[in-house]
């Protein structure tokens, strides 16, 4: 069962590092954040945004995991 997770995992990460790569590089356009009640705005690459919200989703998806595996735990 471990050579089949290993596979698995190198199946897995060497696509999504190609992807990541090839969309860092081809995405260098700026955008800005605005926080509306300020006056204020930050200037990101794009690539910058959408990797910054995947691995904010990536967390939050962890951490309901851990959640939900506690509550099973205390059962």
């Amino acid at each position: 069962m471990n050579i089949i997770n290993k596979i698995l995992a190198f199946t897995l990460t060497i696509p999504t590092l190609l992807f990541f790569s090839i969309f860092t590089l081809s995405n260098s356009n700026l955008t800005f954040i605005s926080f509306w009640p300020f006056d204020f705005k930050i200037f990101l690459p794009i690539w910058v945004l959408s990797i910054g919200f995947f691995f904010i989703g990536l967390f939050l998806g962890c951490a309901l995991m851990f959640v939900y595996n506690l509550n099973n735990y205390f059962k």
